[in-house]
């Protein structure tokens, strides 16, 4: 029987996310990920096949499955050979997205922009048949140094503005974060009723810490100038982190105590980190190595404490085609931790200014951004304070939107827990089994059928003498159906040494695998079979292992083996 989709389970297919990025892309995953968690959604996020692990093909350190901030983040990795095409690619993505919601069975498939993240999404939740909404976080054809100045008018930069819109007009529905995004779509040919505003807003904070809390912290950074200032955006030149240094130079040379404080490089970013080199090098060269600091900056809403070390907090964010109209999240954080504000006077921070109050400079123009800086220099210190308007509240402006999606996804799920476990087949148990399920504890199984070598198991089997049916990936599922119900048993212990064509069962990167278990489990289950599995089962080794865990009894090998 095919499996449905879990009411109230979505999909976020993304093409960046913490822990592997601090930019702005990761920032508003994570925040939109926390906003639909809260509002009752069971939210997966997907990196796109093949995240982290192309970034650093050698690292052993990479766990797929892990929770930030009570979101589940998958990680899934690609299959695609080295020198693939571009449409190779985007076949190999789709495929191992549409494995994996064969195995977690969203009921809703939201994908990230750009469209080579989104199209392979789109195409899975077609066949996985759920519905699809993608989010535009901007306009990728814009990006400065894309390939080349002028690229936006090259026929490269066409194809991606096509099959964007292609991916936007095939969507049930389309997030958008900013006005401005939306008349560009509208202008597009997309149905205004079919574009929803997930606008950026102030997040809730913890209270700051006392003055003199977060001066022994930035001492203990290396931080021991008067005057701190930190970069709220992205270390990218799109946000102007490459500048800053020359900023820092000018301020001192005018005889202010001042340091810069960057976001360290994510370890896996190599524009990133080849930035961060290019800006220590150049800090060598004029003498401000002892005042710029590189400091970690704890992903999401967890910034503020990185944050609020700063005295002053500037986004320089360059007036290029690609920046006028995406939002950016890290200066509605600023404003939430109370520290003063200085960005470019450019759509869509000028928005954000005026809910903010924070201090706009002309883009591209150092001499106001040192007037700006030198004159809150000058100010005497203070404890940060912000006291918004509600309604600039993230939590409000994105529970509209929050309501559609859980809607569109069936609503909160509230039975999703017995679903996921596995869900009965039409009929239920077969009455025919109950008194043989019944006196399990005390009667030993009629039938024996072992997914394994089968050493470590249970000693009243043992001492039966059943001779076991050894299930094969051919066998398994039509022996659960037809066989007499008795012990169906997994050993997970002994398949670490002998995995067999079992190899990468409950492994994030064997879906069709995980499926077939998880069909003969729940085969198992209708028909009156106990099911066991022989651990103990390491969840991260084994992350798919709680698609059937709530339904299985995990027993301990013995420790006398046959």
């Amino acid at each position: 029987m095919p499996l449905s989709p879990l009411p109230g389970r979505l999909a976020y297919v993304v093409g960046d996310s913490h822990p592997w990025s601090s930019g702005s892309y990761a920032v508003r995953v994570h925040r939109v990920a926390c906003a639909l968690v809260r509002a009752g959604i069971e939210v997966i996020v997907f990196g796109r096949p093949g995240l982290p692990w192309d970034m650093a093909p050698t690292s052993d350190d990479i766990k797929p499955e892990l929770r930030i901030d009570g979101v589940r983040h998958v990680f899934l990795p690609g299959s695609a050979p080295p020198g693939a095409s571009r449409r190779d690619r985007l076949r190999h993505a789709e495929t191992a997205l549409a494995e994996a919601f064969d195995i977690f069975r969203p009921a809703l498939v939201l994908a990230a922009s750009d469209w080579e993240n989104a199209e392979p999404a789109l195409n899975a939740a077609r066949r996985w048949g759920c519905a699809f909404w993608c989010e535009q976080f901007g306009f990728w054809e814009r990006v400065p140094g894309a390939e080349h100045p002028g690229f936006a008018d090259t026929e490269e930069a066409a194809r991606i503005r096509a099959n964007a819109l292609r991916v936007a007009q095939a969507a049930q529905g389309v997030l958008v974060q900013s006005a401005a995004m939306r008349e560009e779509l509208v202008a597009a040919g997309l149905p205004p009723s079919r574009l929803h505003m997930a606008a950026d807003g102030i997040p809730a904070v913890p209270p700051a810490p006392p003055r003199a809390e977060r001066l022994r912290q930035r001492r203990a950074l290396g931080l021991g100038a008067r005057f701190v200032i930190g970069h709220a955006g992205a270390l990218c030149p799109e946000d102007g982190a490459d500048g800053l240094l020359a900023l820092l130079d000018r301020l001192v040379r005018a005889g202010i105590d001042a340091a810069l404080l960057l976001p360290a490089p994510p370890a896996m970013s190599v524009p990133q980190t080849a930035l961060a080199a290019r800006i220590r090098a150049e800090a060598g060269r004029r003498g401000l190595a002892e005042r710029l600091v590189f400091a970690a900056r704890p992903p999401g809403d967890r910034a503020t404490g990185w944050m609020r070390m700063a005295d002053a907090l500037v986004l320089p964010r360059r007036a290029v085609p690609a920046t006028a109209l995406a939002a950016a999240p890290e200066p509605w954080l600023a404003a939430a931790c109370g520290v003063p504000m200085v960005s470019s006077d450019i759509p869509p921070l000028d928005e954000i200014a005026a809910a903010t109050g924070a201090r706009l400079c002309p883009a591209d123009d150092p001499e106001a951004l040192v007037a700006a800086l030198t004159e809150i220099a000058e100010m005497p210190p203070s404890e940060p304070v912000f006291d918004p308007d509600p309604a600039w509240r993230w939590t409000a402006r994105i529970a509209p939107v929050a309501a559609i999606l859980r809607a569109a996804c069936g609503g909160a799920g509230t039975a999703r827990r017995a679903a996921d476990r596995v869900p009965p087949a039409p009929g239920g148990f077969d009455l025919r089994q109950l008194p043989q399920v019944a006196l399990r504890g005390v009667l030993t199984p009629a039938m024996l059928a072992v997914l394994g070598p089968g050493r470590g198991l249970p000693a009243e089997v043992r001492a039966a003498g059943e001779r076991p049916i050894r299930l094969t990936r051919a066998n398994i599922l039509g022996t659960l159906a037809t066989a007499a119900p008795g012990l169906f048993v997994i050993d997970w212990a002994g398949l670490q040494d002998e995995p067999g064509e079992w190899s990468g069962l409950w492994g994030s990167d064997h879906m069709r695998l995980n499926r077939l278990v998880m069909d003969a489990c729940r085969i198992a289950l209708d028909r009156g079979w106990r099911v066991q599995v022989i651990g103990p089962v390491d969840r991260a080794r084994a992350p798919l292992f709680r698609t059937v865990a709530g339904v299985v009894e995990e027993v301990a090998p013995q420790e006398s083996r046959r």
